[in-house]
C-alpha cells in the first residue's frame, strides 16, 4: 500500500483499513499465536501476494499457526494442509470434499482440483474506447 502518504487526507477502503490492522499484527514477534484470516489476499496485486507470503512464513517459523478461508490459487499454494469445504452452494455446500496437501488436492476428483488445474486464458482480443464529448 506505498501509494498511500501519511501527509495526504484520505479514506480508507475497508479492505485498506484491514490491511493496516494485519501489518501491525504481522510485524510484532509474537509466537505461539493463531492468527484467523478471512480473504486476506482479496486486491493484492501478485507481488504484494509474493510479500505477504514471505511474512507468513517467517511467522510461521516463530511457532504462530494460520487459519485461511482463501480462495487465491498462489495464497493456497503455500499452506501445508487443506481443508476443502463446500463444494455447492446452500444444502449442497459445507460437507468436506478435500483434506490433505497441496498436491495431493490438485491430484483429487474435486471441483476446486478441476478448477485449479483448468487452463486460463486471457482474452487477447482488442476491444475499442469511445468517448462522448
Amino acid at each position: 500500500m506505498d501509494y498511500l502518504k501519511l501527509n495526504n487526507p484520505t479514506t480508507l477502503s475497508g479492505v485498506e483499513s484491514q490491511r493496516i490492522k494485519m501489518v501491525k499484527y504481522l510485524n510484532s514477534s509474537l509466537s505461539d499465536v493463531l492468527y484467523i484470516f478471512d480473504e486476506s489476499s482479496v486486491g493484492l496485486h501478485p507481488e504484494d501476494i509474493k510479500g505477504i507470503s514471505n511474512i507468513f512464513k517467517g511467522l510461521k517459523e516463530r511457532g504462530n499457526i494460520f487459519i485461511f478461508v482463501e480462495h487465491n490459487p498462489d495464497m493456497i499454494k503455500e499452506c501445508d494442509y487443506l481443508i476443502n469445504l463446500g463444494e455447492g452452494g446452500g444444502i449442497s455446500g459445507g460437507e468436506i470434499t478435500f483434506q490433505d496437501n497441496y498436491p495431493d488436492l490438485l491430484k483429487s476428483n474435486t471441483i476446486t482440483a478441476r478448477a485449479l488445474l483448468k487452463e486460463h486464458q486471457i482474452n487477447d482480443k482488442i476491444g475499442k474506447l469511445f468517448c462522448i464529448l
